[in-house]
């Protein structure tokens, strides 16, 4: 199996983009939360609850996503953490 072999300015970086992109899984998933909440209140129709069956299914995927990401997240802060030691120069 090849290996791959990464900085940890390199990992933090990846760590970094990670952190943005459950910033907006957050952010959709509270989105399509508030459209549901505010549109089950005042709109009752065959279409809005398509719409909501759809979302129900599209949320569980989100955070599925969302999960993945912070574990992805933790074990990029963690190899970030070895190759800072690894790569530390001899004194």
């Amino acid at each position: 199996m090849p290996q791959i072999r990464m900085s940890e300015s390199e990992l933090r970086d990846l760590a970094n983009k990670i952190q943005r992109q459950q910033r907006n899984t957050a952010a959709v998933t509270q989105a399509g939360n508030t459209a549901v909440g505010q549109a089950s209140a005042e709109w009752q129709s065959t279409a809005f609850e398509t719409f909501r069956s759809r979302w129900g299914s599209d949320k569980g995927v989100l955070e599925r996503l969302a999960a993945d990401l912070q574990d992805w997240n933790r074990k990029l802060n963690d190899h970030a953490s070895v190759a800072a030691r690894v790569n530390r120069p001899f004194a």
